[in-house]
């Protein structure tokens, strides 16, 4: 009796424990994901302010190409479409501030930009309209002067638009830890109140025991010790076995505790009767003797959470070893000892076999739905009460004696009615709708072949929240006088779309439709009173023989195609893959199956093409893909590598105009000549890049790193000479890499042209490279004394795609990305560390798996 209360208790403070712990969980999601979207919204806001100072500078560029070409319709109309998008931004984030909390900081800062704008959309648009106007330059410098002070608001704008995501987070963060800290104090005060009963009694029993065990060293001692004495230490010993157990073997759930050897240590009751192993032995005994239809996948599962993996699944198919199939749900965790280590796993299981036969019964509930529809003469519709369409079902189309691909409306409906019902109709359809509520109908309907049939509508009205007419949905019954049961039947029979057999208890035939006499090749007089098995023979079942037999005896009924699908064979002995729907019938003769056998043949025809077309279209989307990723790196590598052979021919184009001397002309003639060919190098090597196919490994060799220097400096050797830049490496330590070629020339040029355009105007350029091993792998440092860049503000962005830190004229922000991605692909790191006007240093560590030490 006491171990039946202690059990009781157990069961409900788990219960309450399970519905905290849910009430807790969906609190937390709750709040995380309205966070989440407050940050979404933060970040959208900072993307849409930065977005307005690249719109801003857009402006001016293009402004500035027009004075110098005033008949540029083109890029007038580009002018126009960058205004328009420039106003819109801004009316976007003037209408979201009011919107939100309006922050005061934020909209005075809109308010500065407004009249900002204003100027530059004002001066624009003047430009747009009159290009020619004497008016121009005066345009063109107003937005010139309002442009810096634009720019300095967005800055100020976006900074504060982070400062309101930063706080947001820290919300989120301080919300977050609350929770847990609650959660944690709920759950520890729930586990208490689970664990207290059975701690009591089990401290209950330890005290009987030990005092017994007082008693019996007592004993011992006295050398005294009777039976009496010994049989009730065994008792309490007993008795402290017993409510040991307790916790695992009344566990409400099923669960399990396995050694490192998936030997069972402990399992609840609830595990043995989940899985029909009552009267078998389970300590001690391995996981997989109990269980051996357990697959290799299963068991490599178990071998991933012994090695401290966690494993929950909420639905799997478990096919036991006498051919039943069990639904299951698991959590398979690690369990650890006192010391910390894994002493084995714990697997928590549910039987969900109910709850998926309780579906596909749901599913054959409506497949019968539609079955019992074209048996009991029924269609259904469907109004649209606001674009007036109406929708038939195809058995309604066949009521009306319509072709299935026919137009309908309601007049095609009222068409129908019977003349001498038409008032009736119209009037009660009337009332329906202005007391949106639909009472049976019944009247006559006359076909087009003067067939006069009586029908009953049933219907209901759907209004939306308003109370405004929606849709009136109903049903369409023929419910008119019957003949004779017997030709009733029949006609019911012969006007089904699908063959049908009418079986008796036996499974003898009793009748059949045209369909069905079609369909196999039999007349009704050769299959009359002949078994079932002349249209669907075992030997077509296979393991499915006993499901076959209960299909056709047990009067239950099931859905068209449920359950495995069937082989019929016709009169000239050709298999035919059918679905079968059946339903019981009650007659005066008995119960009658009746089975409404459809033939599939096209539908696995048209599967299989469907599948065929769904593998190429996979095949097909792969090779686009990567043909388009293969395009999107050529035109980053092309569009940058380009520009620093062209900038640096336009350097010393200048240093030859300028210069005096021929001696000066000459030699940086021949410097044209070396930048040309590296020129002619780098696109020589884009071309067969291009034409790479996918797959082709990138082609590796040993390279010199003083070589690639070298290269480099002569690519930019104008923009060297002009900037004064001293270049210094030391190269001693590692004085080769095996590397892609054109990467590693790509990676130096980048980084070397980086340091001399964003130099400190007080100092000339200094940049010091080196190489050294770390940790066995190669480290190449780029150090430069320029500009510096904030990596608290702008190190988050620091290798993105066109982000720019400085304004130098010739920033794209690409360089940085490009080197980044290059280095990525080949298994390698690039970081930075930077300070403000005193310089950067660029670290990459390369894949030792691609590098050799030097000998």
């Amino acid at each position: 009796m006491a171990i039946h209360k202690l059990t009781e208790s157990i069961k409900n403070r788990y219960l309450l424990f399970i519905i905290t712990l849910l009430i807790i969980i969906v609190s937390v999601l709750f709040i995380i994901h309205r966070s989440i979207n407050l940050q979404k919204q933060d970040a959208y806001l900072i993307n849409k302010s930065g977005k307005q100072r690249a719109l801003s500078q857009n402006i001016t560029k293009i402004v500035f190409s027009i004075d110098n070409d005033s008949s540029d319709t083109l890029r007038l109309n580009s002018l126009k479409t960058v205004i328009d998008e420039f106003e819109s931004t801004h009316n976007y984030l003037i209408n979201t501030n009011k919107e939100g909390e309006n922050n005061s900081t934020i909209d005075s800062l809109l308010k500065t930009s407004e009249l900002q704008l204003k100027k530059i959309v004002s001066s624009s648009r003047n430009i747009i309209n009159d290009p020619d106007s004497e008016f121009l330059i005066k345009d063109v410098n107003t937005i010139a002067k309002v442009e810096p002070f634009f720019l300095l608001t967005m800055d100020a704008l976006v900074n504060e638009y982070q400062k309101n995501a930063e706080k947001n987070l820290q919300n989120l963060k301080l919300i977050i830890y609350f929770l847990v800290l609650i959660a944690v104090l709920i759950l520890i005060g729930e586990l208490l109140f689970v664990l207290t009963p059975g701690l009591k009694q089990l401290f209950q029993r330890n005290k009987e025991l030990r005092e017994a065990t007082t008693e019996l060293a007592i004993s011992e001692n006295k050398l005294n010790l009777n039976a009496l004495e010994l049989k009730k230490l065994k008792k309490y010993l007993e008795a402290k076995d017993e409510h040991n157990k307790i916790f695992i073997e009344q566990s409400p759930i099923a669960i399990a505790m396995v050694d490192n050897n998936m030997r069972y240590i402990a399992v609840s009751k609830r595990w043995i009767t989940d899985y029909k192993m009552e009267g078998k032995e389970f300590i001690g005994r391995s996981h997989y003797d109990l269980f051996p239809e357990i697959g290799e996948e299963w068991k490599k599962m178990h071998q991933r959470c012994l090695n401290g993996a966690i494993d929950i699944n909420d639905e799997e198919p478990f096919i036991r070893t006498d051919g039943s199939l069990q639904w299951i749900t698991w959590d398979v965790r690690p369990w650890y000892d006192s010391d910390g280590n894994i002493g084995g796993i714990l697997m928590q299981t549910g039987d969900i076999t109910k709850r998926k036969k309780t579906e596909n019964e749901l599913l054959r509930k409506n497949q019968l739905l539609t079955f019992a529809e074209k048996i009991t003469m029924m269609g259904n519709w469907q109004w649209d009460l606001t674009t007036n369409a109406v929708k038939w079902s195809a058995n309604l189309f066949q009521i009306f004696g319509l072709d299935e691909n026919s137009d309908v409306s309601y007049d095609t409906y009222f068409s129908f009615v019977h003349p001498d019902d038409k008032e009736m109709v119209t009037e009660h359809v009337q009332k329906s709708l202005e007391d949106k509520k639909f009472d049976d109908l019944s009247h006559r309907i006359k076909l087009k072949d003067g067939t006069v049939k009586i029908i009953q509508l049933l219907a209901e009205i759907i209004t939306n929240k308003d109370g405004e007419l929606i849709e009136m949905i109903g049903t369409c019954q023929d419910v008119t006088e019957q003949r004779m049961a017997e030709n009733k039947f029949r006609g019911l029979l012969e006007s089904a779309p699908d063959a049908m057999v009418i079986v008796n208890e036996k499974g003898h035939i009793q009748l059949i439709n045209k369909q069905a006499e079609i369909l196999f090749g039999y007349s009704a007089l050769e299959l009359i009173e002949k078994s079932v098995e002349i249209l669907i023979p075992k030997r077509f079942t296979g393991n499915h023989e006993k499901y076959r037999d209960s299909f056709f005896t047990n009067p239950k009924v099931r859905g068209m195609g449920v359950g495995k699908e069937l082989f019929g064979i016709n009169k000239e002995g050709i298999e035919i893959p059918i679905q079968i729907s059946l339903s019981p019938l009650q007659t005066e003769e008995g119960l009658l199956v009746s089975a409404a056998i459809r033939d599939i043949t096209e539908q696995k025809l048209a599967e299989h093409k469907i599948l065929q077309a769904k593998e190429s279209l996979e095949v097909l989307t792969q090779h686009l893909t990567d043909q388009n990723n293969q395009l999107a790196d050529f035109a980053h590598i092309t569009s940058h590598n380009l520009r620093s052979p062209v900038s640096n021919l336009n350097a010393l184009l200048h240093l030859y105009n300028i210069s005096d001397s021929e001696e000066e002309r000459k030699l940086l003639f021949e410097k044209f000549e070396i930048v040309i060919s590296h020129l002619t190098s780098t696109l020589n090597t884009l071309i067969e890049a291009l034409k790479t196919k996918k797959g082709v490994a990138k082609e590796i060799e040993f390279i010199d790193f003083e070589e690639i220097l070298s290269i480099t400096k002569e690519i930019i050797s104008g923009q060297i000479i002009k900037s004064n830049a001293t270049i210094t490496s030391e190269f001693s330590r590692i004085p080769k890499i095996k590397y892609h070629k054109t990467y590693l020339e790509s990676i130096f040029l980048n980084l070397v042209t980086n340091a001399v355009k964003y130099r400190s105007p007080d100092r000339n350029p200094e940049i010091h490279i080196e190489t050294e091993y770390i940790n066995d792998k190669i480290k190449l440092t780029f150090r430069d004394n320029g500009l510096g860049i904030d990596l608290k503000k702008h190190g988050h962005k620091l290798f993105g795609l066109n982000k720019t830190f400085h304004r130098h004229p010739e920033a794209k922000g690409v360089g940085l990305y490009l080197t980044k991605i290059q280095i990525e692909s080949m298994g390698g790191i690039i970081s930075a560390a930077s300070e403000v006007n005193k310089g950067s240093v660029f670290t990459i560590i390369f894949n030792e798996d691609r590098n050799e030490k030097p000998l």
